[in-house]
């Protein structure tokens, strides 16, 4: 059956029968899970510059067995998602306007998204090395088994190891699965994260 594509669109778009938010998936690009915005770069587009038809399914109007489909355009300006559009015409007019203030803006938005993301890596390979540390010192600590021995190992650490800032909390300290709790804390809220290029 394959997989779809995701395309989130600000504000969402609403089912004209029943109001229902509706969720636009598509395969008529990559079909590899990817989520994209309006400015993101469809490198697998069908078209590099014109309007691509799809269709837009309410899941809700399908439960209750009404028609469930409705037509959906997507705008494509040289490999990049410019707009979503309900109706051909409309498809063709935002094609027809798409400049150079928009290309800024989306950069803006891309180069925005590309340095939360690498905050976010750094801070969450952060708490995994610091993490990776602690397994180490209790490990040590119970190879050693002596109370002497582990005092020994403490302050050779502690020679060793230089000060840290950022300690792990004990949310993830105390959690049955501390990688898994590591990963639930660093779960990406913001939709700049969804940016593909």
């Amino acid at each position: 059956m394959g997989l779809f594509d995701t395309v989130i669109v600000d504000p969402p778009f609403l089912c004209e029968r029943c109001g229902a938010e509706l969720e636009i998936q598509t395969k008529e690009f990559d079909s590899g899970m990817t989520t994209y915005r309006i400015g993101s770069v469809i490198s697998s587009s069908p078209v590099v510059v014109g309007v691509v038809e799809d269709s837009l399914f309410c899941s809700a109007c399908h439960s209750a067995g009404r028609a469930a489909s409705d037509p959906l355009y997507f705008v494509i300006w040289h490999h990049i998602l410019a707009g979503v559009e309900r109706t051909q015409e409309a498809a063709l007019a935002r094609l027809a306007s798409v400049d150079r203030l928009d290309l800024i803006t989306w950069l803006d938005q891309a180069q925005k998204g590309e340095r939360e993301w690498r905050q976010r890596f750094r801070r969450f390979r952060r708490d995994v090395e610091l993490w990776h540390e602690h397994v180490e010192r209790e490990n040590a600590k119970l190879a050693a088994g002596s109370a002497a021995g582990e005092a020994d190992r403490e302050s050779d650490a502690a020679a060793r190891v230089p000060f840290r800032f950022f300690l792990l909390s004990d949310e993830i300290l105390n959690s049955p699965d501390p990688l898994a709790e590591i990963l639930s804390q660093h779960e990406e809220h913001s939709p700049e994260a969804d940016w593909m290029f």
